[in-house]
Protein backbone atom coordinates (compact mmCIF):
# COMPACT_ATOMS: atom_id res chain seq x y z
CA UNK A 1 0.00 0.00 0.00
CA UNK A 2 1.46 3.33 -1.07
CA UNK A 3 0.76 6.96 -0.29
CA UNK A 4 0.88 9.43 -3.19
CA UNK A 5 1.33 13.16 -2.75
CA UNK A 6 -1.50 15.39 -3.90
CA UNK A 7 -0.77 17.89 -6.64
CA UNK A 8 -1.51 20.70 -4.19
CA UNK A 9 -1.47 20.30 -0.41
CA UNK A 10 -2.93 23.69 0.40
CA UNK A 11 -6.56 24.39 1.21
CA UNK A 12 -8.65 24.18 -1.96
CA UNK A 13 -12.35 25.04 -1.46
CA UNK A 14 -13.28 24.11 -5.02
CA UNK A 15 -11.94 20.61 -4.39
CA UNK A 16 -13.88 20.57 -1.12
CA UNK A 17 -17.12 21.32 -2.98
CA UNK A 18 -16.58 18.32 -5.26
CA UNK A 19 -15.71 16.11 -2.28
CA UNK A 20 -18.80 17.29 -0.40
CA UNK A 21 -20.94 16.56 -3.45
CA UNK A 22 -19.60 13.02 -3.68
CA UNK A 23 -19.79 12.44 0.08
CA UNK A 24 -23.31 13.82 0.67
CA UNK A 25 -24.75 12.29 -2.52
CA UNK A 26 -22.92 8.98 -2.22
CA UNK A 27 -26.10 6.95 -2.67
CA UNK A 28 -26.25 8.17 -6.27
CA UNK A 29 -22.93 6.51 -7.20
CA UNK A 30 -22.27 3.87 -4.48
CA UNK A 31 -24.63 1.07 -5.43
CA UNK A 32 -23.64 -1.45 -2.79
CA UNK A 33 -21.30 -1.73 0.18
CA UNK A 34 -20.39 -5.08 1.75
CA UNK A 35 -18.72 -5.28 5.17
CA UNK A 36 -17.25 -8.74 5.80
CA UNK A 37 -15.93 -9.38 9.31
CA UNK A 38 -13.99 -12.57 10.00
CA UNK A 39 -12.64 -13.83 13.32
CA UNK A 40 -9.44 -15.63 12.38
CA UNK A 41 -8.13 -18.72 14.15
CA UNK A 42 -4.94 -16.87 15.14
CA UNK A 43 -6.89 -14.34 17.22
CA UNK A 44 -7.08 -11.48 14.72
CA UNK A 45 -10.19 -9.76 13.36
CA UNK A 46 -10.18 -9.20 9.61
CA UNK A 47 -12.52 -6.63 8.06
CA UNK A 48 -13.01 -6.56 4.30
CA UNK A 49 -15.05 -3.68 2.85
CA UNK A 50 -16.00 -3.67 -0.83
CA UNK A 51 -17.71 -0.82 -2.67
CA UNK A 52 -19.67 -1.26 -5.91
CA UNK A 53 -19.34 2.24 -7.40
CA UNK A 54 -19.78 4.28 -10.55
CA UNK A 55 -18.03 7.61 -10.05
CA UNK A 56 -19.73 10.43 -12.02
CA UNK A 57 -17.41 11.93 -14.63
CA UNK A 58 -18.72 15.40 -13.84
CA UNK A 59 -17.69 15.14 -10.17
CA UNK A 60 -14.13 13.95 -10.62
CA UNK A 61 -11.78 15.16 -7.86
CA UNK A 62 -8.24 15.45 -9.19
CA UNK A 63 -5.52 13.85 -7.10
CA UNK A 64 -1.97 12.94 -8.00
CA UNK A 65 -0.94 12.45 -11.62
CA UNK A 66 -3.58 10.63 -13.71
CA UNK A 67 -5.54 9.77 -10.58
CA UNK A 68 -8.66 11.03 -8.84
CA UNK A 69 -9.68 11.09 -5.18
CA UNK A 70 -12.66 8.99 -4.07
CA UNK A 71 -14.24 9.42 -0.59
CA UNK A 72 -15.49 6.06 0.69
CA UNK A 73 -17.15 7.03 3.96
CA UNK A 74 -15.96 7.07 7.54
CA UNK A 75 -13.67 4.68 9.45
CA UNK A 76 -13.15 4.74 13.21
CA UNK A 77 -9.89 6.44 14.16
CA UNK A 78 -7.12 4.36 15.64
CA UNK A 79 -4.31 2.11 14.51
CA UNK A 80 -5.24 -0.08 11.54
CA UNK A 81 -3.12 -3.17 11.03
CA UNK A 82 -2.25 -5.01 7.81
CA UNK A 83 -4.10 -2.52 5.60
CA UNK A 84 -4.49 -3.39 1.93
CA UNK A 85 -6.47 -1.90 -0.95
CA UNK A 86 -7.46 -3.11 -4.39
CA UNK A 87 -8.74 -1.27 -7.47
CA UNK A 88 -10.91 -2.84 -10.22
CA UNK A 89 -7.77 -4.22 -11.90
CA UNK A 90 -6.60 -5.85 -8.68
CA UNK A 91 -3.79 -3.37 -8.11
CA UNK A 92 -3.21 -1.56 -4.80
CA UNK A 93 -4.82 1.86 -4.52
CA UNK A 94 -2.73 4.68 -3.03
CA UNK A 95 -4.15 6.04 0.22
CA UNK A 96 -3.60 9.46 1.73
CA UNK A 97 -1.38 10.39 4.64
CA UNK A 98 -2.88 11.58 7.91
CA UNK A 99 -2.18 15.24 7.12
CA UNK A 100 -3.59 14.92 3.60
CA UNK A 101 -6.68 13.19 4.95
CA UNK A 102 -7.22 15.93 7.53
CA UNK A 103 -6.82 18.58 4.82
CA UNK A 104 -9.46 16.98 2.61
CA UNK A 105 -11.82 16.59 5.56
CA UNK A 106 -11.48 20.30 6.40
CA UNK A 107 -12.17 21.23 2.77
CA UNK A 108 -15.24 18.97 2.73
CA UNK A 109 -16.65 20.36 5.98
CA UNK A 110 -16.04 23.98 4.96
CA UNK A 111 -18.12 23.29 1.86
CA UNK A 112 -20.88 21.73 3.96
CA UNK A 113 -21.22 24.85 6.14
CA UNK A 114 -23.65 27.29 4.46
CA UNK A 115 -22.03 30.40 2.97
CA UNK A 116 -24.50 32.59 4.86
CA UNK A 117 -22.76 31.63 8.11
CA UNK A 118 -19.61 33.51 7.13
CA UNK A 119 -19.28 37.26 7.58
CA UNK A 120 -15.57 38.12 7.65
CA UNK A 121 -12.09 36.70 7.32
CA UNK A 122 -11.71 36.44 11.11
CA UNK A 123 -14.70 34.12 11.44
CA UNK A 124 -13.50 32.14 8.44
CA UNK A 125 -10.06 31.57 9.96
CA UNK A 126 -11.60 30.66 13.30
CA UNK A 127 -13.78 27.86 11.92
CA UNK A 128 -10.89 26.55 9.85
CA UNK A 129 -8.80 26.21 13.00
CA UNK A 130 -11.64 24.44 14.81
CA UNK A 131 -12.22 22.00 11.93
CA UNK A 132 -8.51 21.29 11.64
CA UNK A 133 -8.37 20.50 15.35
CA UNK A 134 -11.35 18.13 15.07
CA UNK A 135 -10.22 16.24 11.96
CA UNK A 136 -6.64 15.81 13.22
CA UNK A 137 -7.71 14.61 16.70
CA UNK A 138 -6.37 11.13 17.54
CA UNK A 139 -9.83 9.74 18.31
CA UNK A 140 -10.97 7.61 21.24
CA UNK A 141 -8.11 6.14 23.19
CA UNK A 142 -8.46 7.15 26.82
CA UNK A 143 -11.17 6.54 29.36
CA UNK A 144 -14.80 7.39 28.65
CA UNK A 145 -14.44 10.50 30.81
CA UNK A 146 -11.35 11.69 28.89
CA UNK A 147 -13.01 11.10 25.52
CA UNK A 148 -16.09 12.98 26.69
CA UNK A 149 -13.94 15.96 27.74
CA UNK A 150 -12.42 16.12 24.24
CA UNK A 151 -15.87 15.92 22.64
CA UNK A 152 -17.27 18.61 24.94
CA UNK A 153 -14.35 20.93 24.16
CA UNK A 154 -14.85 20.50 20.41
CA UNK A 155 -18.58 21.09 20.69
CA UNK A 156 -17.96 24.19 22.81
CA UNK A 157 -15.53 25.58 20.20
CA UNK A 158 -18.15 25.09 17.49
CA UNK A 159 -20.83 26.70 19.64
CA UNK A 160 -18.62 29.72 20.39
CA UNK A 161 -17.95 30.25 16.70
CA UNK A 162 -21.62 29.92 15.83
CA UNK A 163 -22.62 32.34 18.61
CA UNK A 164 -20.30 34.93 17.08
CA UNK A 165 -22.26 34.85 13.80
CA UNK A 166 -24.44 37.98 13.43
CA UNK A 167 -27.20 36.00 11.70
CA UNK A 168 -27.38 33.14 14.22
CA UNK A 169 -30.91 34.16 15.27
CA UNK A 170 -32.24 33.27 11.83
CA UNK A 171 -34.62 30.28 12.37
CA UNK A 172 -33.40 28.51 9.25
CA UNK A 173 -29.73 28.86 10.24
CA UNK A 174 -30.47 27.71 13.80
CA UNK A 175 -32.26 24.62 12.50
CA UNK A 176 -29.36 23.73 10.21
CA UNK A 177 -26.79 24.17 12.97
CA UNK A 178 -27.61 20.98 14.88
CA UNK A 179 -27.45 18.82 11.76
CA UNK A 180 -24.21 20.40 10.58
CA UNK A 181 -22.67 20.22 14.04
CA UNK A 182 -23.47 16.51 14.29
CA UNK A 183 -21.77 15.85 10.95
CA UNK A 184 -18.69 17.86 11.95
CA UNK A 185 -18.38 16.09 15.31
CA UNK A 186 -18.50 12.68 13.59
CA UNK A 187 -15.00 13.48 12.29
CA UNK A 188 -13.79 13.66 15.87
CA UNK A 189 -13.98 9.85 16.23
CA UNK A 190 -13.69 8.90 12.55
CA UNK A 191 -11.49 9.75 9.61
CA UNK A 192 -12.49 10.18 5.99
CA UNK A 193 -11.54 7.05 4.05
CA UNK A 194 -10.22 8.50 0.79
CA UNK A 195 -8.32 6.58 -1.88
CA UNK A 196 -6.91 7.45 -5.29
CA UNK A 197 -7.86 5.49 -8.38
CA UNK A 198 -6.82 5.82 -12.00
CA UNK A 199 -8.79 8.24 -14.14
CA UNK A 200 -9.71 5.42 -16.53
CA UNK A 201 -12.14 3.97 -13.95
CA UNK A 202 -14.19 7.18 -13.71
CA UNK A 203 -17.62 6.81 -15.30
CA UNK A 204 -17.51 3.00 -15.28
CA UNK A 205 -19.05 0.66 -12.74
CA UNK A 206 -16.36 -1.08 -10.74
CA UNK A 207 -15.53 -2.56 -7.33
CA UNK A 208 -13.07 -1.04 -4.84
CA UNK A 209 -11.80 -2.97 -1.80
CA UNK A 210 -10.35 -1.90 1.52
CA UNK A 211 -9.07 -4.53 3.99
CA UNK A 212 -7.64 -4.10 7.48
CA UNK A 213 -7.39 -5.71 10.92
CA UNK A 214 -8.99 -4.09 13.95
CA UNK A 215 -10.15 -5.28 17.37
CA UNK A 216 -13.90 -5.47 17.86
CA UNK A 217 -15.92 -4.28 20.82
CA UNK A 218 -17.05 -7.19 22.99
CA UNK A 219 -20.18 -6.64 25.01
CA UNK A 220 -19.81 -7.47 28.71
CA UNK A 221 -23.12 -6.21 30.03
CA UNK A 222 -24.29 -9.78 30.60
CA UNK A 223 -22.29 -12.20 32.65
CA UNK A 224 -22.62 -15.39 30.69
CA UNK A 225 -23.04 -14.21 27.07
CA UNK A 226 -20.47 -12.34 24.96
CA UNK A 227 -21.88 -10.22 22.15
CA UNK A 228 -19.84 -8.84 19.26
CA UNK A 229 -20.73 -5.22 18.51
CA UNK A 230 -19.88 -3.65 15.14
CA UNK A 231 -20.56 0.05 14.59
CA UNK A 232 -21.65 1.38 11.19
CA UNK A 233 -21.04 5.16 11.28
CA UNK A 234 -22.02 5.42 7.61
CA UNK A 235 -24.91 2.95 7.35
CA UNK A 236 -26.58 5.20 4.75
CA UNK A 237 -23.49 5.67 2.56
CA UNK A 238 -24.59 3.19 -0.12
CA UNK A 239 -27.91 2.39 -1.74
CA UNK A 240 -27.67 -1.14 -0.39
CA UNK A 241 -25.69 -2.14 2.70
CA UNK A 242 -24.62 -5.72 3.39
CA UNK A 243 -22.95 -7.11 6.51
CA UNK A 244 -21.38 -10.58 6.74
CA UNK A 245 -19.88 -12.18 9.81
CA UNK A 246 -17.81 -15.38 9.92
CA UNK A 247 -16.67 -17.26 13.03
CA UNK A 248 -13.73 -19.66 13.47
CA UNK A 249 -14.20 -23.42 13.39
CA UNK A 250 -16.15 -24.81 16.33
CA UNK A 251 -18.52 -21.83 16.66
CA UNK A 252 -21.81 -20.91 15.06
CA UNK A 253 -23.85 -17.70 14.57
CA UNK A 254 -27.49 -18.25 15.60
CA UNK A 255 -28.37 -14.54 15.62
CA UNK A 256 -27.16 -11.43 13.83
CA UNK A 257 -29.15 -8.21 14.09
CA UNK A 258 -28.72 -4.75 12.60
CA UNK A 259 -30.14 -1.75 14.45
CA UNK A 260 -30.61 1.35 12.28
CA UNK A 261 -33.20 4.10 12.00
CA UNK A 262 -35.03 2.65 15.01
CA UNK A 263 -35.57 -0.69 13.28
CA UNK A 264 -34.10 -4.17 13.81
CA UNK A 265 -33.23 -6.41 10.88
CA UNK A 266 -32.35 -9.95 11.96
CA UNK A 267 -30.87 -13.11 10.51
CA UNK A 268 -31.84 -16.13 12.63
CA UNK A 269 -30.80 -19.74 12.12
CA UNK A 270 -30.91 -22.97 14.11
CA UNK A 271 -28.19 -24.62 12.01
CA UNK A 272 -24.49 -24.86 12.83
CA UNK A 273 -23.62 -22.15 10.31
CA UNK A 274 -20.40 -20.16 10.65
CA UNK A 275 -21.51 -17.20 8.50
CA UNK A 276 -24.46 -14.85 8.89
CA UNK A 277 -25.59 -12.16 6.46
CA UNK A 278 -27.89 -9.15 6.70
CA UNK A 279 -28.83 -6.79 3.86
CA UNK A 280 -30.72 -3.55 4.39
CA UNK A 281 -31.35 -0.05 3.03
CA UNK A 282 -30.98 2.84 5.45
CA UNK A 283 -33.66 5.52 5.34
CA UNK A 284 -31.30 8.46 5.00
CA UNK A 285 -27.78 9.38 3.97
CA UNK A 286 -26.75 10.27 7.54
CA UNK A 287 -28.19 7.09 9.08
CA UNK A 288 -25.97 5.22 11.50
CA UNK A 289 -26.24 1.65 12.70
CA UNK A 290 -24.91 -1.11 14.91
CA UNK A 291 -24.54 -4.81 14.28
CA UNK A 292 -25.04 -7.25 17.15
CA UNK A 293 -23.71 -10.79 16.69
CA UNK A 294 -24.32 -13.71 19.04
CA UNK A 295 -22.05 -16.75 18.81
CA UNK A 296 -22.44 -20.19 20.35
CA UNK A 297 -20.29 -23.35 20.30
CA UNK A 298 -21.51 -25.98 17.86
CA UNK A 299 -23.22 -28.97 19.45
CA UNK A 300 -20.55 -31.66 18.82
CA UNK A 301 -17.81 -29.55 20.40
CA UNK A 302 -17.06 -28.26 23.87
CA UNK A 303 -20.76 -27.80 24.66
CA UNK A 304 -21.49 -31.53 24.55
CA UNK A 305 -18.23 -32.32 26.32
CA UNK A 306 -19.15 -29.93 29.15
CA UNK A 307 -22.65 -31.38 29.42
CA UNK A 308 -21.21 -34.92 29.58
CA UNK A 309 -18.60 -33.98 32.20
CA UNK A 310 -21.16 -32.12 34.31
CA UNK A 311 -23.57 -35.08 34.18
CA UNK A 312 -20.84 -37.50 35.28
CA UNK A 313 -19.71 -35.29 38.18
CA UNK A 314 -23.30 -34.64 39.30
CA UNK A 315 -24.05 -38.36 39.24
CA UNK A 316 -20.86 -39.11 41.18
CA UNK A 317 -21.69 -36.48 43.81
CA UNK A 318 -25.27 -37.70 44.15
CA UNK A 319 -24.31 -41.35 44.50
CA UNK A 320 -21.50 -40.48 46.90
CA UNK A 321 -23.93 -38.48 49.04
CA UNK A 322 -26.37 -41.38 49.14
CA UNK A 323 -23.51 -43.72 50.13
CA UNK A 324 -22.33 -41.30 52.81
CA UNK A 325 -25.85 -41.10 54.30
CA UNK A 326 -26.07 -44.93 54.26
CA UNK A 327 -29.09 -44.81 51.97
CA UNK A 328 -27.44 -47.17 49.48
CA UNK A 329 -24.40 -49.45 49.53
CA UNK A 330 -22.19 -49.16 46.45
CA UNK A 331 -18.69 -49.73 47.89
CA UNK A 332 -17.62 -53.18 49.02
CA UNK A 333 -16.86 -53.68 52.70
CA UNK A 334 -13.31 -54.79 51.89
CA UNK A 335 -12.48 -51.40 50.29
CA UNK A 336 -10.65 -49.01 52.57
CA UNK A 337 -9.97 -45.29 52.29
CA UNK A 338 -7.35 -43.95 51.82
CA UNK A 339 -6.37 -46.10 48.84
CA UNK A 340 -3.40 -45.78 46.50
CA UNK A 341 -5.58 -46.77 43.56
CA UNK A 342 -7.64 -43.61 43.93
CA UNK A 343 -4.55 -41.48 43.26
CA UNK A 344 -4.93 -42.41 39.59
CA UNK A 345 -8.03 -40.18 39.55
CA UNK A 346 -5.69 -37.19 39.87
CA UNK A 347 -4.43 -37.82 36.31
CA UNK A 348 -7.74 -36.57 34.89
CA UNK A 349 -7.68 -33.13 36.54
CA UNK A 350 -3.98 -32.74 35.69
CA UNK A 351 -4.57 -33.40 32.00
CA UNK A 352 -7.57 -31.08 31.99
CA UNK A 353 -5.64 -28.21 33.59
CA UNK A 354 -2.89 -28.60 30.96
CA UNK A 355 -5.58 -28.38 28.27
CA UNK A 356 -6.95 -25.20 29.87
CA UNK A 357 -3.54 -23.53 29.52
CA UNK A 358 -3.29 -23.97 25.76
CA UNK A 359 -2.28 -21.17 23.32
CA UNK A 360 -4.15 -17.83 23.36
CA UNK A 361 -7.11 -17.35 21.04
CA UNK A 362 -9.42 -14.56 19.91
CA UNK A 363 -10.68 -12.52 22.85
CA UNK A 364 -14.29 -12.86 21.68
CA UNK A 365 -13.99 -16.66 21.70
CA UNK A 366 -12.34 -16.65 25.12
CA UNK A 367 -15.22 -14.57 26.53
CA UNK A 368 -17.80 -16.77 24.84
CA UNK A 369 -16.35 -20.05 26.14
CA UNK A 370 -15.52 -18.74 29.62
CA UNK A 371 -18.77 -20.07 31.21
CA UNK A 372 -18.17 -23.55 29.76
CA UNK A 373 -14.57 -23.55 30.94
CA UNK A 374 -15.70 -22.31 34.33
CA UNK A 375 -18.10 -25.25 34.48
CA UNK A 376 -15.32 -27.67 33.57
CA UNK A 377 -13.00 -26.09 36.12
CA UNK A 378 -15.62 -26.51 38.85
CA UNK A 379 -16.03 -30.15 37.82
CA UNK A 380 -12.26 -30.58 38.01
CA UNK A 381 -12.14 -29.06 41.49
CA UNK A 382 -14.92 -31.38 42.62
CA UNK A 383 -13.09 -34.45 41.30
CA UNK A 384 -9.89 -33.21 42.95
CA UNK A 385 -11.70 -32.93 46.30
CA UNK A 386 -13.07 -36.45 45.92
CA UNK A 387 -9.63 -37.80 45.06
CA UNK A 388 -8.03 -35.96 47.97
CA UNK A 389 -10.61 -37.27 50.40
CA UNK A 390 -10.10 -40.81 49.11
CA UNK A 391 -6.30 -40.77 49.00
CA UNK A 392 -5.37 -38.77 52.10
CA UNK A 393 -6.24 -39.79 55.68
CA UNK A 394 -8.25 -36.82 56.95
CA UNK A 395 -9.71 -35.94 60.30
CA UNK A 396 -13.44 -36.36 60.63
CA UNK A 397 -14.27 -32.64 60.59
CA UNK A 398 -11.99 -32.08 57.54
CA UNK A 399 -13.75 -34.96 55.81
CA UNK A 400 -17.10 -33.23 56.34
CA UNK A 401 -15.76 -29.91 55.05
CA UNK A 402 -14.47 -31.61 51.88
CA UNK A 403 -17.90 -33.10 51.27
CA UNK A 404 -19.59 -29.73 51.70
CA UNK A 405 -17.13 -28.08 49.29
CA UNK A 406 -17.64 -30.86 46.75
CA UNK A 407 -21.41 -30.41 46.87
CA UNK A 408 -21.04 -26.62 46.55
CA UNK A 409 -18.75 -27.11 43.53
CA UNK A 410 -21.26 -29.39 41.84
CA UNK A 411 -24.17 -27.02 42.47
CA UNK A 412 -22.11 -24.07 41.20
CA UNK A 413 -21.24 -25.95 38.03
CA UNK A 414 -24.90 -26.83 37.46
CA UNK A 415 -25.94 -23.20 38.01
CA UNK A 416 -23.26 -21.80 35.66
CA UNK A 417 -24.12 -24.23 32.89
CA UNK A 418 -27.86 -23.71 33.34
CA UNK A 419 -27.61 -19.93 33.06
CA UNK A 420 -25.34 -20.26 30.03
CA UNK A 421 -27.88 -22.45 28.24
CA UNK A 422 -30.86 -20.28 29.20
CA UNK A 423 -29.39 -16.83 28.46
CA UNK A 424 -29.03 -17.16 24.63
CA UNK A 425 -32.50 -18.67 24.33
CA UNK A 426 -34.06 -15.85 26.35
CA UNK A 427 -32.24 -13.16 24.35
CA UNK A 428 -33.25 -14.72 21.06
CA UNK A 429 -36.90 -14.69 22.06
CA UNK A 430 -36.66 -11.03 23.15
CA UNK A 431 -34.97 -9.95 19.90
CA UNK A 432 -37.53 -11.89 17.87
CA UNK A 433 -40.47 -10.12 19.50
CA UNK A 434 -38.75 -6.74 19.16
CA UNK A 435 -38.33 -7.44 15.46
CA UNK A 436 -42.03 -8.23 15.12
CA UNK A 437 -42.98 -5.11 17.05
CA UNK A 438 -40.89 -2.86 14.79
CA UNK A 439 -42.59 -4.07 11.61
Amino acid sequence: MRSHQLEEETLDLSRGELLAGLYLNSREWVHRRVDSITLEQDGTTRRNISFDVEIPAGMKVSGSKNRCIVPLGLIEKGALQRVSTSDPAGHPMPVLTKSQNSLLAVELLLSVIPVSWYDDATGDNQIRAVLSQITSAPGPGGTEEEDEVVRSHAKQSLQEWFNSRPNREDPIISADYETTCQMILSFLDHFLLAVQIKDEFVGTRCVLKFVYERDLEIGRSRRFVADIVIHLPDAGFAQSQHVEFTTPLGLKVPVMAVLTDGEIIMDLSESDRRTAHVAFQAKGRTSQGSVLVEMNPISPGILHFTAFALTAVTLLTFLGLLEKLDLINLVGKTFRIPSQAVSLVLIGPALFLSWMSRAPEHEAIAVLLRPLRTTLLLCTCTLFLFATAAAVPLERFVWEIVWVLACIGTLSALTTFGIYIWEPVKNRVIMYWKGLASR
